[in-house]
């Protein structure tokens, strides 16, 4: 009796990294990270009262968003700033969510995507949307400084998780300014994806047994698992028993320094 036909398997897989590969992110990928960043914003300000308030204020929010790694890319590759806005179709696109996001007749809309199953559907293709944004910001960083590994981390990581950095400067246009809750304080579990992703992909070749493509449908396929798991469950953060391992013999207990600190007052 003979055993699967592990080459048939490999070409297959192949084949399936390289068509998610040249996926074109626009327009499906693009609107459920439009409708998620448009959501983040609706719960972040209160609902609909900046939306009726201040609706200029409240699209200029959502466009922040939207745009987030686009904008702080730039900003730190030294690009215009400006130059997220210069894609048309993109924009318009994310103003008709941010639109049905807050105008919808009867709040149609927002019921319709905030219901559980929908709302799995978004996150699990807004995650593939992601892994290719973290590509992406690795291989413009490139471009720029072909040497520099830790440049094209950061720029992989901004464009990956960079709503998480915008969110302060957004509160900021709706006069509200909370510094304490920035993910260089508190990473996230979508920042720690970013950044191990960002370097599995700065690798040279070779130094992984698959090849750009597959680590590409790899790492798509784990943050959607992560995703899911997260949404469904209550395991809390998957990357925090790795650090407690890590970071207690390299920089010691917090609860001892806090200790410390309190016996001096």
């Amino acid at each position: 009796m003979e055993g699967p036909d592990l080459g048939a398997f490999s070409f297959g897989l192949d084949d399936l990294a390289e068509a998610f590969a040249s996926l074109s992110m626009f327009p499906l990928f693009e609107i459920a990270h439009y409708i998620l960043m448009c959501q983040a914003v609706r719960s972040d300000s209160g609902g609909l009262t900046l939306s009726r308030k201040h609706p200029l204020a409240n699209w200029v929010c959502c466009m922040l968003m939207c745009s987030a790694g686009g904008f702080i890319s730039s900003l730190l590759l030294g690009l215009p700033l400006i130059g997220p806005l210069s894609k048309t179709p993109n924009v318009l696109l994310a103003s008709a969510i941010w639109y049905v996001v807050f105008y919808a007749p009867f709040d149609v809309f927002h019921k319709v995507v905030t219901f559980p199953p929908v709302l799995m559907l978004v996150y699990c293709v807004k995650e593939l949307h992601r892994s290719h944004t973290i590509l992406g910001g690795v291989l413009n960083a490139r471009k720029v400084y072909s040497s520099g590994i830790i440049v094209q981390i950061c720029i992989g990581i901004v464009r990956g998780a960079g709503s998480g950095f915008m969110l302060n400067f957004q509160r900021l246009v709706r006069g509200k300014w909370s510094p304490e809750t920035n993910q260089i304080l508190h990473p996230t579990v979508v920042l720690k994806e970013c950044l191990i992703s960002a370097i599995l992909f700065t690798l040279p070749t070779g130094v992984l047994p698959i090849n750009q493509d597959q680590l590409l449908l790899l790492t798509g396929i784990v943050m959607v698992a992560v995703k899911v798991t997260l949404t469904l469950t209550n395991v809390g953060d998957p990357f925090k028993p790795i650090e407690n391992v890590l970071c207690i013999p390299i920089f010691g207990r917090a609860e001892v320094m806090a200790a410390e600190k309190k016996k001096k007052e």
